[in-house]
């Protein structure tokens, strides 16, 4: 099924997709890992520029928080990369 509007839908579950992604960045598998940095910049590109002003900081929280794993925070690193 199609949908309509992807910014508006990417930008409702824009939190829950990134918490995805950066677990997906940080996997051994790097097809995992290239599929993953892809769907990252394909987001981005589809909401636009001004979404990293929403991802950035879920980005730096992830870095940031104690709860953060070492997996977490790699992942992280190569979304920001």
């Amino acid at each position: 099924q199609t949908v309509s509007h992807t910014p508006k839908v990417l930008r409702q579950i824009l939190s829950t997709l990134l918490e995805i992604i950066v677990r997906l960045l940080a996997v051994d598998d790097e097809d995992m890992r290239e599929h993953a940095a892809k769907s990252l910049g394909e987001m981005v590109s589809k909401i636009g520029e001004k979404v990293l002003g929403e991802v950035i900081p879920m980005l730096l929280e992830g870095l940031n928080s104690a709860s953060s794993t070492d997996e977490t925070r790699l992942g992280v690193c190569i979304g920001l990369k």
